[in-house]
This record gives C-alpha cells, sequence and structure tokens, in this order.
C-alpha cells in the first residue's frame, strides 16, 4: 500500500510568517507555506477537504474518525480522487456500482485512488463500518 508524506506541514518563525503575510497580500490565494488552504480548489482543478460545486479533476478524501472528510463531491469524468487513511482503525471504499471504486483493506497511512470513467453517481461506503457512507458525482 502507498503512503502520502508529502502533505505535512510546513512550521515557520514568527518573522517567516510575517513576511510570508505581506507577501500573500499581493499575491493570489496561496497560503504562507507555498500551499493552497485546505479544501480549496487550485487551478489545477484539485480540492482536498471541502463540499465544493464545481466539478474537479483530482480530490483527495480523508478516512478518520470512521468518516469520509467529503462526503458529497462533483469530479468530472477522467478525475482521480484518492483516499487516504489517517484513522487508527482499518477501512475500505466500496462502491455499490460496479463500474466505481473498490480498494482492498486500506491499513492506517494506507491510501487507495481510483480513476473515475463513467458518468453517474456513485454511492460508497467502507465494508468495516457501515455508518461510513459517502457519494461522488461524475459530470461529462
Amino acid at each position: 500500500m502507498q503512503s502520502d508524506t508529502s502533505s505535512q506541514p510546513k512550521t515557520t518563525t514568527q518573522d517567516e510568517q510575517t513576511a510570508a503575510d505581506q507577501q500573500d497580500e499581493s499575491s493570489d490565494s496561496k497560503t504562507s507555506n507555498g500551499h493552497r488552504d485546505e479544501g480549496e480548489s487550485s487551478e489545477e482543478g484539485h480540492v482536498d477537504d471541502a463540499p465544493q460545486d464545481l466539478p474537479v479533476l483530482e480530490a483527495t478524501i480523508k478516512m478518520s474518525s470512521n468518516t469520509f472528510s467529503l462526503p458529497t463531491i462533483k469530479v468530472r469524468i477522467g478525475a482521480t480522487v484518492t483516499w487516504v487513511n489517517e484513522d487508527s482503525t482499518a477501512h475500505t471504499v466500496t462502491a455499490n456500482d460496479e463500474r466505481g471504486p473498490s480498494s482492498p483493506q486500506l491499513d492506517p497511512k494506507d491510501s487507495y485512488s481510483f480513476v473515475f470513467n463513467d458518468a453517474g453517481t456513485f454511492t460508497y461506503y467502507c465494508q468495516l463500518h457501515s455508518g461510513m457512507k459517502a457519494q461522488i458525482e461524475v459530470i461529462d
């Protein structure tokens, strides 16, 4: 299984933060560490952990506290969605539709990606935790 460690936050000093804040006022919406705020769509069409109305080309959904971080999301055909298990227990990503995602058991820190090639609404759940349910709408 694959583990994603690239999203760890960068620690900055107060002086660095002040300089970065001043630079942010005259630049785009990136945060002081060069990354966009969590949940914010980027120009590349990626979203992390925030409900959104416009379909995206990439999304990351975190699993923690026995929930999916995005209960509903819209993506475009061809979009890659990655699920990351940030919980202390194993989870699965299992679609009700055979055209949707079907992960193996994901242990803590494991991830699973799926490319949506068909339009439609895909409801999925965790086989190990019946209360974990979410939905992805794939738009042409």
